[in-house]
């Protein structure tokens, strides 16, 4: 199923960079025109301000800076296809790699629904209908006596009886809604982390397509404020890139580890009664709430790293559709029954 979801994911990723890039080269010829003809502007103003002062140094200071910024735009624009989008990319991959271990989208998307799969196929059904409890265990060598947790076999004599599982009926209830919700958290996950991708493409893709005829501006002093500002688009999009793998990789990670360890303590508890996993069900929703909050944060961290602020916050976690819908539930219900209450009540005077 993992292979299937990450190839289907996968060709609908190729399809968006195949798009993109076969928009990327189409104005490269409009922006060598635009700059010789912002060279022409530059020059004409050059001599205009060296005429009208006759400062020869500082006109021909500028003249030099000139040239010097026209050599570097038209550098850019004859490598754009290979230089200028094979920087961006090949960086943006060699960073995803190393930060998450991953630089493709398909192996991202395997790794989101591992994560998934590990909420309901673990080694701890093994001892889901034995009993476990607390035994003491002596050293025959140093004498020394510690407590260890021992879980008889599943055989028939030690298969739970009905009231065993009466009595912890509820249990397995709440550590099934557990995992179900833990899997509607990983999946707002994995559909965030697909839509930051999937947006970081298409503006990757807009930068290599605007920016030849954005770049030329760079020789006119007075509009350099275009070409930075299709800079920092195009670093935006790439950081949005290595952010979000970054963030599946912390996903992937805080699952596995928040279960082994939750699958460990929950068997250390499992004195006398059926061994379910309820504390590894509980750790892992709360950690996937929070994987999900923070996927949907990708594109404010991105920007938070290029403008220097911290890029995101707490502050309106669990303020989504989800959130509000569990986080309104137990009001609601209260509201309800005090509303039936004062109904009772009134028709019981009215009665009188």
């Amino acid at each position: 199923m993992a292979l299937d979801a990450g190839a289907t994911l996968l060709s609908i990723y190729n399809g968006i960079i195949a798009h993109a890039q076969s928009t990327s080269g189409v104005l490269i010829g409009d922006g060598q025109d635009l700059a010789g003809v912002l060279l022409l502007i530059t020059s004409g103003w050059i001599v205009v301000i060296w005429l009208l002062s006759g400062d020869g140094s500082t006109a021909l200071m500028d003249a030099f800076g000139a040239i010097a910024k026209y050599s570097i735009v038209t550098m850019l624009l004859a490598g754009w296809l290979g230089t200028v989008g094979g920087f961006f990319q090949s960086n943006v991959n060699d960073l995803s790699l190393k930060v998450a271990g991953t630089s493709s989208v398909d192996g991202s998307i395997n790794l989101m629904l591992e994560a998934a799969k590990k909420l309901f196929v673990s080694a701890e059904y093994d001892s889901r209908s034995s009993k476990c409890k607390d035994v003491e265990v002596s050293d025959p060598m140093t004498g020394t006596i510690s407590t260890a947790v021992q879980c008889e076999n599943t055989t028939r004599g030690a298969e739970p009886t009905w009231s065993d599982i009466l009595l912890n009926f509820p249990m397995v209830l709440f550590t099934w809604l557990f995992k179900l919700l833990a899997l509607v958290f990983l999946m707002l996950a994995t559909a965030a982390f697909l839509l930051t991708i999937f947006i970081a493409e298409v503006l990757f893709g807009l930068a290599l397509t605007m920016g030849p005829i954005l770049v030329p501006w760079l020789i006119w002093q007075r509009m350099e404020w275009l070409f930075d500002g299709w800079l920092r688009f195009t670093i935006g999009a790439c950081l949005t890139k290595v952010v979000a793998f970054f963030m599946v990789g912390i996903t992937a990670g805080i699952i596995t580890t928040a279960k082994t360890v939750a699958d460990v303590a929950n068997v250390k508890s499992g004195s006398e009664m059926l061994a379910v996993d309820e504390m590894a069900a509980f750790l892992i929703c709360i950690c996937a709430a929070i994987s999900a909050f923070l996927m949907w944060q990708v594109p404010g961290i991105a920007q938070g790293l290029i403008s220097g602020s911290g890029g995101a916050t707490a502050q309106k976690f669990g303020q989504s559709s989800t959130g509000k819908s569990v986080g309104n539930f137990p009001g609601a219900v209260i509201k309800g029954g005090v509303a039936q209450l004062d109904a009772f009540k009134k028709a019981m005077k009215g009665g009188k």
